[in-house]
């Protein structure tokens, strides 16, 4: 709570002082520590009854937030981004938790929870190697004069995540020659 009211003050007093366009201020980690710090408090709750809700709850959470976020970024431009991660929070997790909600109660979806789960565990790497994937195959394109579309989406997410698997393959490796 303490983090999230110092994320929102600065924000706040960044919008006032004419920053909000400003990604030197609007990138500042005070801007998002109340993010590293929730996430890490739901990591540890993880088993707990928050994510047992009825799955009205997780619609909820995830309309509310999502019209929230749509409302305040049409309304502010610029400074309803800067304040929209609160609402865009609960829309994401409010979708995640009713996504998984429902691969749990539907026996075909069961392979797809697995997949997304097998896939958090190299979503870290994906997140460290997303910007250089993407920067790569931006450079490389644009050196044969390749035009793109969005069709070369699915190709850039595909290429990172051979990059984060490379990266978790070699950093794993590397960890465990250190700790022996």
């Amino acid at each position: 709570v303490f983090l999230m009211i110092g994320s929102i003050s600065y924000n706040a007093v960044i919008v006032q002082l004419g920053h909000a366009s400003d990604r030197t201020w609007n990138s500042f980690f005070v801007a998002y520590a109340w993010e590293f710090a929730l996430g890490l408090l739901l990591g540890l709750k993880r088993e707990t009854r928050f994510f047992n809700l009825p799955i009205w709850i997780y619609l909820l959470a995830w309309a509310g937030g999502l019209s929230l976020m749509a409302l305040l970024t049409v309304k502010l431009g610029q400074t309803g981004r800067l304040m929209n991660d609160i609402p865009a929070f609960f829309a994401i997790t409010g979708f995640v938790l009713l996504v998984f909600h429902l691969m749990d109660k539907l026996e075909f979806l069961h392979p797809l929870k697995k997949f997304f789960i097998k896939q958090g565990n190299i979503s870290f790497d994906f997140y460290l190697v997303h910007y250089i994937g993407f920067s790569l195959l931006f450079h490389f394109g644009y050196l044969i004069h390749l035009s793109y579309s969005w069709w070369i989406l699915p190709f850039l997410v595909l290429f990172s995540l051979g990059l984060a698997y490379a990266f978790n393959t070699l950093s794993s490796w590397v960890l465990k020659r250190i700790s022996g």
